[in-house]
């Protein structure tokens, strides 16, 4: 009976480590959910290797161990994750297995040759199913903290501490090599320090990526504020156009009625190409004529600015707004501002590669709240289902981290809701951003 039992905790004790530490890979990953198929390959891998560990010498149990939850984990994330880098991977399955054997490294340390078989047996369940919990609580929270973008793009700080995580495990396996032979019998601030080591490389990356983000958030209030001066500058610039135009209105009247009267059809066809005509260019700024409908300069700004780029490109750009809309309720506009300009980028980037090169933004209000919609036609059918994966883009030199980014934002704000639909007739692609009001 006592068999039976040491048999099934043994059993439950390596799944649970098997659990912890795929979660530990996939949430230091940024990922929230892997495929099913995915979570069945490891687990079996990970308990397979456990059962097989009797007939791995004694001494070398430890190495063989680590390095086969090193080649699982690497192997399955490269094959399911082929977007991420391979440094990134290897950095995070060597972390992953650090961290759920630490506990029971240092147990083994206090307690090198407990005298009871099932106090050791209990002590090391608690402490499976407590690193099981400790993961479960920092993955609530993790994903607001981490992005493997940071990594991506600082290679040599990557460097840095995969090279750090690997001597790690080599010092690791050298003490697990030199316990079973009676060379070393652990050391309690040994262990403190590689605990230490393992929280460095968890929470360096963490810092470093918010102060990476701070700085672009910064630099992204500097383009605002950039941005709303180009609309004051290009707000004024249309009113002396205007005041000019009208101030010349009824010379152009009158020159012209002189000219029907007297039957001078020269002078006539002069002074259509002369003057009326150019001021078709004033007529075509019809597609904004609602824009004092918004109440927000900056919001002011960005739909002149989309609007100039996307000129610029031969898109047809057109905003409709029925009726005014209330921005100023908003304690940060930049909460507003950020989405929007985002959609807008996209829907350009889009519209330029399609046929008819149309982006179409509604501002609509209602009692309860905002909504916002940017369409625009396309060439390539976006994948619904994979557009808000991070690095995922239907621009081959681009990056793709716009959607993603996008969609980490909305999370953050509940009043903030997304959607998107895909319509085959017309060829349109629409994102349906919706503001509540009742803050």
């Amino acid at each position: 009976m006592f068999l039976f039992f040491l048999i099934l905790v043994s059993i439950i004790v390596t799944i649970i480590d098997a659990v912890t530490s795929l979660l530990w890979f996939i949430t230091l990953l940024g990922q929230k959910s892997w495929p099913k198929k995915f979570w069945f390959i490891a687990l079996s891998s990970l308990i397979a290797v456990h059962f097989l560990s009797p007939l791995i010498p004694e001494g070398y149990y430890t190495t063989v161990n680590s390095s086969c939850y090193f080649i699982i984990l690497f192997g399955l994330a490269c094959y399911f994750m082929r977007h991420l880098p391979k440094r990134i991977i290897a950095l995070f399955s060597l972390l992953a297995h650090l961290i759920v054997y630490w506990p029971k490294n240092l147990y083994t340390t206090l307690f090198p040759s407990p005298s009871i078989l099932l106090t050791n047996i209990l002590a090391l369940t608690t402490l499976s199913i407590l690193s099981l919990f400790l993961v479960l609580a920092f993955r609530k929270y993790h994903l607001r903290w981490y992005s493997t973008d940071y990594l991506s793009k600082h290679q040599t700080f990557t460097m840095v501490l995969l090279c750090t995580t690997i001597g790690i495990r080599v010092l690791n396996d050298m003490i697990g090599y030199w316990f079973i032979n009676h060379v070393f019998i652990g050391a309690i601030w040994l262990d403190i320090f590689i605990l230490m080591l393992i929280c460095s490389l968890i929470c360096v990356p963490i810092i470093c990526n918010q102060f990476w983000r701070l700085k672009l958030d910064l630099r992204n209030h500097e383009v605002t504020i950039k941005e709303i001066n180009n609309y004051a500058q290009a707000l004024e610039q249309t009113n002396i156009t205007h005041h000019y135009f009208q101030h010349d209105y009824k010379n152009i009247l009158a020159s012209l009625e002189c000219a029907i009267v007297a039957r001078n059809f020269d002078d006539v066809e002069n002074i259509y190409y002369t003057l009326i005509q150019p001021t078709k260019s004033l007529l075509k700024r019809a597609t904004i004529q609602n824009l004092h409908f918004i109440d927000s300069a900056s919001l002011k700004g960005l739909l002149v600015l989309k609007h100039h780029q996307a000129t610029q490109k031969r898109i047809n750009f057109t905003i409709e707004i029925t009726e005014h809309i209330n921005f100023k309720r908003f304690n940060n506009i930049l909460d507003i501002y950020r989405p929007l300009a985002i959609l807008m980028d996209n829907a350009i980037e889009a519209a330029t590669a399609s046929k008819d090169k149309t982006v179409h933004v509604i501002f609509i209000e209602y009692e309860q709240h905002i909504a916002i919609q940017v369409k625009n036609t396309y060439l390539t059918a976006p994948d619904l289902m994979r557009m808000h994966q991070s690095g995922f883009s239907t621009k081959t030199d681009h990056q793709g981290f716009g959607l993603a980014i996008l969609q980490q934002f909305i999370e953050k704000y509940p009043f903030m809701e997304l959607s998107s639909e895909l319509h085959a007739t017309p060829k349109t692609f629409q994102q349906n951003f919706t503001i509540q009001k009742n803050l």
